[in-house]
């Protein structure tokens, strides 16, 4: 589903719970994001034969490709009139146009362009340099943001995830990035649910969400309509605190 299409699938109840989602103040009014945000900096990728590009700065009057939707692309548009932007449909797509010289540069989230690079052996794009648009410690994004009305939703997952340990926390991220992870809540804890919570709890075995079915290795839907990736093995281990069903719903595009 396109960005606009997940922000009224929530709003209009058809699904509970979205991943991967950037905080603003206007998605604030009809979401509640998770309680330990993860901080997205933005990254210039560039051809490794070129100096000119490293900022914002140098990117004025050049073309600049972006994944479609995502608040990074949307926030140097707001910002950055004089760059020209090419939405792309995948940070993938955005690397290769630098790749084949469509464009002069792509901006996308570091771990994820690097990785990708990696994974596609694209040896003549580099990260060239961060930007600054959101500050030294980059803009405030949430593994899961439910829909307003769904505060007891939002606990639970808060609580499931304060109950895994460090060391679940950092097998996932190594598995993918092979960085290490700020550190988090200490060991396991039960959860502590209020009647309320267990209640809630009790009515919902099985809750729906949907994701971007590419964007690995945060997620994806494969052929075969499974969900894989950081956020699907989280999921995973939630689903064996909470005792529940999340609901995996494929989607062809984000």
């Amino acid at each position: 589903l396109p960005p606009d299409e997940v922000m009224a699938a929530i709003k209009n109840n058809e699904v509970e719970l979205t991943l991967n989602q950037g905080y603003s103040e206007e998605r604030a009014t009809f979401m509640l994001f998770g309680k330990y945000p993860f901080r997205v900096k933005a990254a210039i990728f560039s051809k490794t034969d070129r100096a000119d590009v490293h900022n914002l700065q140098t990117l004025a009057g050049k073309t600049c490709a972006g994944p479609k939707g995502s608040v990074i692309i949307q926030t140097i548009q707001e910002k950055y009139p004089q760059i020209r932007i090419v939405p792309t449909d995948s940070m993938f797509d955005a690397l290769k146009m630098v790749s084949v010289g469509q464009a002069d540069a792509a901006i996308m989230e570091s771990n994820m362009g690097q990785y990708l690079l990696r994974k596609y052996d694209i040896t003549d794009v580099h990260l060239a340099g961060f930007t600054n648009l959101f500050g030294k410690e980059g803009a405030r994004a949430s593994y899961w943001a439910v829909a307003k009305d769904q505060a007891a939703l939002k606990s639970i997952l808060d609580k499931a995830y304060d109950s895994l340990d460090r060391e679940e926390r950092r097998s996932l991220w190594n598995k993918w990035f092979q960085f290490d992870i700020a550190a988090g809540p200490g060991p396991q804890q039960r959860l502590n649910l209020t009647e309320q919570e267990a209640a809630w709890l009790s009515e919902h075995q099985t809750i729906r969400f949907t994701g971007d079915p590419d964007w690995l290795p945060q997620e994806a839907f494969t052929s075969e309509g499974q969900y894989v990736g950081i956020v699907a093995d989280i999921l995973d281990l939630l689903e064996a605190r909470l005792g529940i069903l999340i609901e995996r719903v494929p989607v062809k595009t984000w």
